[in-house]
């Protein structure tokens, strides 16, 4: 199969590092769909592919599905006869403040995050070639507040690993783990424990989406002898955590 018959979904796509990644597996010759989960995100993901397709005719489509629901819907048909979804990056989240007894918290990460995922890996699974999941760092390091996060990344982590095994040699499967990347504009951390956290980076600074896109793309298309491991993309900062 030609690499440009070759399509990625990429879940939680339209802003930040999911059109990062997007923009990067797009360049080096995948079509890719760009998956969104709320209506107020469809102008994001209209702008990101119209944006694919103006480069590469034919190389971009959306696909609205929300994942906090017990099923999706049909994947979107892609343009080519011969063409099939041979990458799929889970890098879909939620990221909410949750203690033991916010069970609806619970439920809707642990769909976000591990369930609807699984699905996903489910239906694409014959023609797959690798799966990568973006998880974050604090899944080994959790802090407080964000209980069903950490778990249900965990969970995701955990699957992806655990399908190193039982898709192989099929499929290669690996994972990112980020650390500090830009901070969303209305995040409420204050300016001071921003730089704390910078200075708990050895290469000191913070991370770029596009960086979380080019590591993304090496383990999806490159790292042809990578299977079952978790890429700290973090300034080595999981090894001076504090």
């Amino acid at each position: 199969m030609t690499r440009a018959a070759q399509w990625a979904l990429v879940t939680g796509a339209p802003r930040r590092g999911g059109e990062a990644i997007c923009k990067e597996l797009h360049r080096r010759g995948l079509g890719v769909i760009v998956h969104h989960s709320r209506a107020g995100s469809a102008p994001d993901a209209a702008r990101l592919v119209d944006l694919l397709n103006a480069s590469r005719p034919g190389s971009a489509l959306a696909w609205a599905a929300d994942f906090t629901a017990r099923e999706l819907p049909a994947l979107p048909a892609l343009p080519q006869p011969d063409a099939s979804i041979s990458v799929l990056v889970c890098n879909a989240s939620l990221y909410r403040p949750s203690d033991l007894h916010d069970h609806a918290v619970r439920d809707a990460d642990l769909q976000v995050h591990l369930l609807s995922h699984a699905t996903l890996i489910e239906r694409l699974r014959g023609g797959l070639r690798a799966l990568v999941g973006v998880t974050d760092i604090h899944v080994h390091v959790p802090h407080r507040g964000h209980l069903w996060y950490h778990v249900s990344k965990a969970a995701l982590e955990s699957l992806i690993l655990t399908l190193s095994v039982e898709l192989a040699p099929a499929t290669r499967c690996n994972v990112v783990a980020p650390g500090a990347l830009p901070w969303p504009a209305d995040n409420h951390l204050e300016a001071e424990r921003i730089r704390e956290v910078q200075q708990t980076i050895p290469l000191g600074r913070t991370g770029s989406f596009e960086e979380l896109g080019q590591v993304v793309t090496w383990l999806a298309l490159d790292a042809s002898y990578v299977n079952g491991s978790v890429v700290p993309l973090d300034g080595g900062r999981s090894r001076w955590m504090r």
